[in-house]
């Protein structure tokens, strides 16, 4: 908000009071007023005009994050039915995936004695290896296969020409060979470690060696289809979990940039309309003001017609020299006994204090005589006379001159006004 500055305003009744005594057109300088202040709301609209342009563009910017936020949060609404998507049962089948991965290099650690690894821990971390390239091959193949299907689907909904017969089919022979790849990899390796199991029991004695013994065909489809079936359930639960997860940081993650660029669009909205009211307030401060400023000007003017200007007596510009030149004398006796100290001589500091009271006394006495022939505005209005009226009293003749007369239409009085007893004293 705008604000008058006592000193401009008191610098404005000064001229005001100079111009009256001079008798100036006090027309000229209220346009001199009405331009500046014209001038300066130009520039505060200016200012005000680039503030409230970047308002807006930032919340244009706001504007469209927040669409493209509700947009992307609607979709993650529309997939969880407008429910918060779990993150325990997702996490868990995580859990359970990496927990079947573990399982099964344990499981297939045994068989890695034909590869020439004899440490169990290796042979677990290279078992696991194993299971892990298994599940991911199996899920690359399922993956692939579902894009060929989108893509196919697609091409015929959408297109006039769909792709040719034998293109799709070499993409499913392709898909089919990584698949039976995948499978015949973990078959051949459960296959392996049934028979492994076989043969163990087979150098043993007991009811163990005579159970595998008996049931060879069933030991090796229990073993080759538990690491058959190990890979695929990592594969498909692993990547429904962290599908799972990834939904649920996604939805939250949406709500909340949501609701964050929401605050902030509202708070620059706010910002914005703040910004306008405060520049409509900050011109009407600027209009208050110069007409302020041109009421004081007139008023003050109005002021040094009817006064004139006051020149203080010449003794008073003498008394106030001497007063100065008694100040510093004064000021030299009082110090006279620290000056001893250092010069002993009673004539050297007389002269010395002779030459320092002249010197101060001079520079005052040129200052003082300047302002009393040549006045500033200010000095001027703070030296002006002072009228002094009572009704009992007959009107007396006035010892200003008359004041010229006023220009029509700015608010003083006419000629023909009479004063009441008019007694002129200093201020």
């Amino acid at each position: 908000m705008t604000s008058i500055d006592p000193k401009d305003a008191r610098l404005i009744e000064a001229e005001g009071f100079r111009d009256g005594t001079q008798g100036v057109d006090p027309r000229t300088t209220v346009k001199e007023i009405d331009a500046q202040f014209a001038r300066r709301k130009e520039q505060e609209n200016q200012a005000a005009v680039e503030r409230i342009k970047s308002l807006e563009a930032q919340v244009d910017t706001l504007q469209r994050r927040k669409e493209d936020a509700e947009r992307h949060w609607a979709d993650l609404e529309f997939r969880t039915e407008g429910m918060p998507p779990q993150i325990i049962l997702p996490l868990c089948a995580v859990l359970f995936a990496i927990a079947a991965v573990i399982g099964e290099g344990i499981f297939l650690a045994p068989v890695m004695d034909g590869f020439g690894i004899a440490d169990s821990t290796f042979q677990i971390v290279f078992a696991a290896v194993i299971v892990i390239t298994s599940s991911g091959l199996f899920e690359i193949t399922k993956k692939l296969y579902a894009g060929h299907a989108a893509k196919t689907e697609t091409a015929e909904d959408y297109s006039d020409d769909p792709p040719p017969r034998s293109r799709r089919l070499a993409g499913l022979i392709f898909f089919g060979c990584l698949t039976a790849l995948a499978l015949t990899l973990v078959f051949i390796l459960g296959w392996w470690r049934a028979e492994e199991m076989i043969y163990a029991a087979s150098v043993q004695t007991g009811s163990w060696k005579e159970f595998l013994a008996n049931n060879p065909v069933l030991t090796r489809a229990v073993v080759v289809l538990l690491t058959t079936a190990l890979p695929m359930f990592v594969a498909i639960t692993f990547e429904w979990g962290l599908n799972g997860l990834h939904l649920a940081w996604e939805w939250r993650k949406s709500q909340a940039v949501y609701r964050r660029i929401t605050k902030r669009l509202a708070q620059t909205q706010k910002s914005l309309e703040q910004e306008n009211e405060s520049k409509d307030s900050r011109k009407r401060a600027l209009e208050q003001m110069g007409e302020e400023w041109k009421q004081a000007y007139l008023q003050n003017h109005d002021l040094g017609q009817k006064i004139g200007a006051w020149k203080l007596p010449w003794w008073r510009v003498v008394l106030k020299i001497c007063a100065v030149l008694l100040m510093v004398l004064t000021l030299c006796l009082v110090l006279d006994p620290v000056f001893a100290q250092y010069i002993v001589s009673g004539g050297m500091r007389c002269l010395l204090y002779a030459c320092l009271t002249l010197g101060v006394g001079v520079l005052y006495a040129a200052h003082a005589i300047r302002v009393w022939d040549r006045p500033t505005a200010k000095q001027l209005y703070e030296q002006k006379a002072t009228i002094f009226r009572s009704e009992s009293l007959p009107e007396p003749k006035s010892v200003v001159a008359s004041p010229p007369s006023p220009i029509e239409g700015n608010g003083r009085p006419s000629d023909g006004e009479s004063e009441r007893s008019v007694h002129t004293a200093a201020a």
